[in-house]
């Protein structure tokens, strides 16, 4: 496993292309420190002081009394009981880092290119950016898209089998890190060369999660125009969350359990977006329930309802247009 995540000198090539591997000139930022107000571009940060980036200035405050280990005992020595963190900026200019574990998309904002790495923003599980985690988009004439970990892209380039793929990272509000996640996916055999059906089933369960949503959104707020009274409750969020939920071992089983480049792929998929359409109608039903008993509710429950099922059946039809 820990090979698997090594990259080669090629690899490591593509990624950094000016880099010489000269470690006397590649040293982190603890032995060739960042100096208070200091401006450097990205593209002078090597891959051994980009590997263990840590840009800090701390001073250890050393005890009056020796001690031993606390942990694990020993003979007393010096013996530390804090620190203090000198507050300084830097500017580094340029795109981010190409960290070797790390996806980044790309976009164009007001004609300016924009590079930046996938990070959890929402409660969302990762499965939702499971495409651009492994398969990369865009091109010279059209650079948007994203760009897989180059770990990654070599598994997939060398070792050609199923992947057993760890995201991990964490959900930050400012400075305050919020929640930390960490989840595991397997990609059965053919991920590497069957990145539109990879993508494809993760579209088709967004755009089931979407339907629901807003049929949720819709029974709740109500319509004037027809004269469906709404229940008057948000249940959008709700469903959403149980749909995450409910799904998580049916988007786990879709992505592990079948080759993506055989022959069955297509029955696979049309199995998968049934159940995904059974679990929709099975939350709306669920969280709609309580309100059908009365009566001047019910018109904007069966509307929805049936909204719903004609949302779920396009996605149906649409499964059988890629299939062909």
């Amino acid at each position: 496993m820990i090979w698997r995540n090594v990259l080669t000198r090629e690899s490591i090539a593509d990624l950094l292309p000016i880099y010489d591997f000269d470690l006397s000139q590649d040293q982190p930022t603890w032995v060739q420190t960042i100096k208070s107000g200091e401006t450097f571009p990205t593209s002078r940060i090597g891959l051994l002081r980009g590997l263990f980036w840590q840009p800090a200035h701390v001073n250890l405050i050393r005890a009056e009394d020796v001690h031993p280990c606390h942990l694990l005992g020993g003979s007393a020595g010096p013996a530390y009981t804090g620190f203090l963190k000198e507050k300084f900026t830097y500017t580094a200019e340029g795109a981010p880092w190409p960290h070797p574990h790390g996806a980044l998309q790309i976009a164009t904002k007001k004609g300016k290119r924009e590079e930046k790495f996938l990070s959890f923003t929402t409660t969302a599980p990762a499965w939702t950016l499971l495409s651009e985690f492994v398969v990369p988009r865009g091109s010279k004439q059209d650079p948007e898209g994203s760009r897989p970990a180059p770990a990654i892209t070599q598994f997939g380039r060398i070792w050609r089998k199923p992947l057993a793929l760890l995201v991990g990272g964490y959900r930050s509000n400012q400075a305050s890190v919020i929640e930390r996640r960490h989840e595991l996916f397997s990609l059965a055999s053919g991920w590497d060369q069957a990145g539109d059906n990879l993508k494809h089933l993760v579209d088709l369960a967004l755009k089931s999660r979407d339907a629901l949503r807003k049929k949720l959104f819709y029974v709740g707020k109500g319509n004037k125009d027809k004269g469906f009274k709404g229940l008057g409750v948000g249940l959008q969020q709700t469903g959403e969350a149980l749909f995450f939920r409910r799904t998580e071992r049916l988007v786990q089983s879709a992505l592990a359990d079948v080759a993506f480049d055989d022959a069955g792929f297509n029955t696979h998929r049309e199995n998968f977006v049934s159940a995904l359409a059974e679990i929709c109608q099975s939350i709306f039903n669920e969280l709609t329930a309580p309100y059908a008993a009365k009566p001047e509710l019910v018109p904007i429950i069966a509307v929805a309802r049936a909204g719903l099922g004609t949302e779920l059946a396009k996605l149906q039809q649409e499964v059988q247009t890629h299939g062909g």
